[in-house]
């Protein structure tokens, strides 16, 4: 039996968009899980962008700048320029 994908308004935005700041992703990210749904309200997007906003703070830090590049994962310029120089000075570390 195959699992049914929650509809778009049972799925929890916030976290949805800061478990892809924590990844990284690029900040327009929900347009592929909004592909799933008939239409993203404008509090949805938003509940999306404050998590993704919060997940990209914990994402830009210097200890995670040093695993990524040890780990060899590519940097996508995804953190914003107050964070960046943390994350830079991890990465450049751990090349």
């Amino acid at each position: 039996m195959v699992a049914q994908k929650p509809s778009c308004s049972e799925i929890n935005w916030f976290e949805r968009g800061r478990q892809d700041g924590m990844q990284g992703q690029p900040s327009n990210n929900w347009t592929m899980t909004a592909r799933e749904c008939a239409k993203m309200s404008g509090l949805q997007i938003q509940q999306y962008t404050d998590g993704w906003n919060h997940g990209l703070s914990l994402f830009c830090t210097e200890n995670h700048g040093f695993l990524a590049a040890k780990a060899g994962q590519p940097y996508s310029k995804t953190c914003p320029e107050k964070y960046e120089d943390e994350f830079l000075k991890g990465y450049q570390r751990g090349l």
